[in-house]
């Protein structure tokens, strides 16, 4: 009987904490955000290996999780919200591919496979790299809350997004890792395009100035013409905070 009544009172607890009417407050609000994300699966790099001045054209494998962070400055007006978004995404990247030749990481044996190129071998050629992309986007949202609810703090929204993306591929070539002469040369290519996102998440209000959010995103640039003629898209698992500007009114 003794836990049952613990039981009962922490259920209503739970209840208590979570179930109110809201009055969100209106005007401006900062937010952060923290994201997991998907992108492509590989994209291409062209490079030389002196002495041999040879182009070679190479298949980067993408790890498959990425992840990054933003802020987002922002207006509510009762369910609806505009808001300006900045994110920053990074995506490791890991073995290149040439033909049936790899290049892995240079901390583990490299290369690997079938590699005509005698001097990828002779230097025991590794590679790391990565994808970097910076956006600046406008967001509009509708949170559909239930004034008439006592459970209103609990409240799904959707959203669209349409900006600006920055996105820096980088190369690292890594010779002869584990001696004295080792030796790096890296490259690098920026690509810029406009950039558009969908959003659909569950928010919670923790009191009608404090919010947060989870929710998925679909975050797509243009087509890239010198990024393998392809948009650079990513899945992304978000989880935000935003605070109101004024508790005046409290």
């Amino acid at each position: 009987m003794k836990q049952l009544i613990q039981l009962g009172l922490l259920s209503n607890l739970l209840i208590n904490t979570t179930a109110f009417a809201v009055n969100p407050e209106q005007g401006f609000y900062l937010g952060l955000l923290g994201e997991m994300s998907t992108g492509p699966a590989n994209h291409e790099i062209a490079f030389i290996e002196p002495p041999d001045p040879t182009i070679w054209v190479g298949k980067v494998d993408n790890n498959r999780i990425g992840g990054g962070g933003g802020a987002m400055l922002g207006y509510r007006y009762h369910q609806f919200r505009v808001e300006g978004e900045f994110l920053y995404n990074w995506n490791g990247s890991g073995s290149v591919d040439i033909g049936d030749c790899t290049l892995q990481s240079p901390i583990v044996q490299t290369p690997t496979g079938i590699c005509p190129q005698d001097h990828f071998q002779a230097n025991n050629l590794g590679f790391n790299g990565s994808v970097a992309t910076m956006y600046g986007l406008a967001n509009v949202f509708w949170d559909f809350i239930n004034y008439d609810s006592d459970n209103a703090s609990v409240f799904p929204y959707v959203g669209l997004g349409i900006g600006y993306a920055r996105l820096t591929s980088r190369g690292n070539f890594i010779r002869n890792y584990y001696t004295l002469d080792v030796t790096s040369r890296g490259s690098s290519r920026t690509f810029t395009s406009g950039a558009a996102q969908g959003i659909l998440g569950l928010g919670l209000f923790m009191d009608d100035f404090t919010w947060a959010g989870m929710d998925y995103r679909y975050l797509t640039t243009n087509t890239l013409k010198d990024y393998g003629n392809k948009r650079y898209a990513i899945n992304s698992l978000n989880f935000t905070v935003s605070l109101s500007f004024d508790k005046s009114g409290t």
